[in-house]
């Protein structure tokens, strides 16, 4: 069985309860176990935040804003009827934090040299000094050129103590916090290890896209970008795909098999074009029920579920 390049991340076991940040809303959830697979969410609520609200970034100064969050998580968790619980997966903003996959140019004479080589990676790559980061990395497998990569994911401390005040507050304790795309990613991981999955994390600046073989990630992209141009941007992933990826195990098992997008900058119909031009197949956007998850008729859509829902599903990981 292919190992879980995130399974290091969700140790100990993790509640089965979970908050979704992001720009302009908040998304409460419980999940529970449907059996073989499959996932039903037991209560839920999504809440609109106010305009004025700005949630802290990856490359901003937290504003006074964040400390709001208070009032409005309190909120969210009445009316999901959620405020017993105090133990809570988080999932972060597009844009508060940053994945990355990191390949060394050779291979290092040294762990020191390695960790040396890894820590000036991850600074350049999201823009600080490593010890004003909370970066987390797990070794992947090696390139096809034998060179070591790491998947890396990180967030400014200064954003994550903000986010962490506003729980902490009402007495909750974020125990396990993460980006939304590697959340929504948990849900490709599961059912046949055969074919590739790729996960398009859309939000109002632009998409995230996240390509897994094997339950491990082997693309990640963050492109920023207006709604106009995302069509180009979307076909340059595919092209990088196909040219770069697709063909690198030499057979079926890398051809792509899933699709899953969330968020509204991309829109499903063109995107199923783009992939039909680029890769010359066709392929669905994958639905709620394709993923094994259960939404009630009053529920949230996936849009908001999705980051959520897999932050609590960890929970059985």
């Amino acid at each position: 069985m292919a190992r879980n390049p995130f399974r290091k991340l969700t140790a100990p076991r993790l509640p089965a309860v979970a908050i979704g940040l992001e720009t302009g809303s908040l998304t409460a959830v419980q999940l529970e176990s449907g059996g073989r697979g499959t996932f039903r969410v037991r209560r839920a609520a999504s809440l609109r935040l106010p305009d004025d609200v700005k949630l802290p970034g990856l490359s901003e100064e937290p504003s006074e804003d964040s400390a709001r969050l208070t009032e409005f998580l309190q909120e969210l968790l009445t009316a999901a009827g959620l405020l017993k619980f105090k133990r809570w997966s988080v999932t972060l903003p597009e844009g508060a934090a940053r994945s990355i996959i990191v390949t060394f140019e050779s291979r290092p004479s040294s762990r020191a040299e390695g960790e040396e080589m890894l820590r000036w990676k991850i600074e350049r790559a999201l823009g600080g000094a490593y010890d004003e980061l909370r970066a987390s990395r797990i070794k992947l497998a090696d390139d096809t050129e034998g060179r070591p990569r790491y998947f890396v994911s990180g967030i400014r401390l200064s954003v994550l103590r903000k986010y962490e005040s506003a729980f902490e507050d009402l007495g909750l304790r974020p125990g396990f916090v993460l980006p939304r795309h590697i959340a929504e990613a948990e849900w490709l991981k599961s059912g046949t290890a055969h074919g590739d999955s790729i996960l398009f994390t859309c939000h109002s600046g632009g998409f995230t896209a996240t390509v897994l073989r094997q339950k491990q990630p082997i693309l990640i992209r963050t492109v920023l970008c207006d709604k106009g141009d995302c069509s180009d941007e979307v076909y340059r992933v595919f092209l990088f795909y196909r040219d770069r990826l697709a063909s690198s195990s030499g057979d079926q098992s890398s051809a792509l098999r899933r699709l899953m997008v969330t968020g509204d900058i991309i829109d499903p119909e063109e995107l199923m074009g783009v992939i039909a031009e680029a890769l010359g197949q066709h392929l669905a956007p994958v639905s709620a029920d394709d993923l094994g998850l259960k939404l009630p008729a009053d529920a949230p859509g996936i849009n908001e579920m999705a980051a959520p829902a897999g932050a609590a599903r960890l929970a059985w990981a």
